[in-house]
C-alpha cells in the first residue's frame, strides 16, 4: 500500500504541471493554446529523446538509493559504513552543483554535461556489479556527483533551453514527472522484480547496458553532440591524411543534410538591397535652354 501511495504522488508531480498550463503564456502573435505549443516541442524527436533519457536516468538512481543498501548488506557491511557511503556521495554531489554554470560554460552546454553523467552511471552501476568486497564501494561513490548533480542539473538546463516562451515552468514540470515519477516508479518496482528474479549484480549491469544504449541514442538525436563528434572524426581523419565516409544510413544522411543546410543559411553573409544610380544630370552651360528675350 506505501508503494502504491508513493507510485501515486510520483505521478501526480507529472499531471499536475500539465493541468495547470498557464493560460495566458502564450505571445501575442499566436493563436495557439499552451497546449498545443509544447506538444509540438515535447513530440519533436530530438526532444522525445532527451525525456526518455532522463525517464531513463531516473529509473538508473532509484534502482541505486532505493537497493544498495540491501545489496551491501548482503555482502556484510555494517550500518555504520553504510552511513558513509552517504556521507561520500553528499561531500561530492554539493560542490558540483556549486560548479553546474561553470561546467556547463565549460563544456558547451546541457546536453556535454548530460553526456558526463550518463558516463559516470555507467561506470558506477557497472563496478556494483563487479563489486567483489562491500569496502570497495567507497572508491565508486563520489560518482554519484556525476550520476546525479550533473544529470539532473544539465537537464533542467537543457528543459530551459528547449521550452516554449512563456512555457519553460511547465518544461520543467513534464522533466520533472519523466525522471521523478515515471522514471523513479519504475525503476522501484521493476527493480524490486529484478532484484528478486535475477540479483542485484545482474540488475546494476542491464541497467548499465540500457543506459549506455540510451546515451548512444542521445548522441545520435542530439545536434551539438553529433556535431562535435562529426568534427572531431573528420579531424583525426585529416590528420591521418583520409577522407570521411558518408554515411549510408538514411537517418544520419537526412540529418546531416539538414544541418549542413542551417550552417550554410548561417554561414550565409546578408545581402543588403541593391540601391539603382541615380541618373547624373549634367550642368547646363550658361545660356543654354534659356528664354531669349
Amino acid at each position: 500500500n506505501m508503494l502504491l501511495l508513493h507510485a501515486l504522488l510520483h505521478f501526480l508531480t507529472l499531471l499536475v504541471p500539465l493541468l495547470l498550463l498557464p493560460k495566458t503564456s502564450k505571445p501575442k502573435s499566436s493563436s495557439e493554446s499552451s497546449w498545443v505549443r509544447l506538444w509540438k516541442v515535447v513530440t519533436k524527436i530530438e526532444v522525445v529523446v532527451f525525456l526518455c533519457m532522463m525517464t531513463v536516468m531516473g529509473m538508473g538512481y532509484a534502482l541505486v538509493s532505493t537497493f544498495l543498501f540491501l545489496f551491501l548488506e548482503s555482502l556484510g557491511a555494517p550500518n555504520g559504513f553504510l552511513g558513509l557511503t552517504v556521507t561520500l556521495t553528499v561531500v561530492v554531489e554539493i560542490p558540483l552543483f556549486w560548479a553546474t554554470p561553470w561546467l556547463l560554460k565549460k563544456l558547451g552546454g546541457p546536453s556535454q554535461l548530460l553526456l558526463l553523467g550518463i558516463l559516470g552511471y555507467v561506470v558506477r552501476v557497472l563496478g556494483y556489479a563487479l563489486l567483489p568486497a562491500y569496502w570497495v564501494v567507497v572508491f565508486l561513490e563520489p560518482l554519484h556527483g556525476f550520476t546525479y548533480a550533473a544529470s539532473w542539473a544539465s537537464g533542467i538546463a537543457k528543459a530551459a533551453e528547449i521550452a516554449p516562451p512563456g512555457l519553460e515552468a511547465s518544461m520543467q514540470g513534464v522533466l520533472s514527472g519523466m525522471w521523478g515519477g515515471v522514471g523513479k516508479v519504475v525503476g522501484s518496482v521493476g527493480g524490486g522484480q529484478l532484484y528478486k528474479t535475477i540479483g542485484p549484480r545482474q540488475m546494476y549491469a542491464y541497467s548499465a547496458v540500457l543506459i549506455g544504449v540510451m546515451g548512444f541514442l542521445f548522441i545520435v538525436f542530439t545536434k551539438e553532440l553529433r556535431r562535435r563528434f562529426c568534427c572531431l572524426v573528420e579531424e583525426e581523419q585529416k590528420q591521418e591524411g583520409q577522407v570521411a565516409p558518408k554515411s549510408d544510413d538514411p537517418v544520419w544522411s537526412e540529418l546531416a543534410e539538414k544541418e549542413e543546410q542551417e550552417l550554410q543559411l548561417q554561414d550565409a553573409p546578408t545581402l543588403e538591397p541593391a540601391v539603382p544610380p541615380q541618373e547624373v544630370v549634367p550642368d547646363k552651360p550658361d545660356g543654354v535652354g534659356d528664354d531669349q528675350a
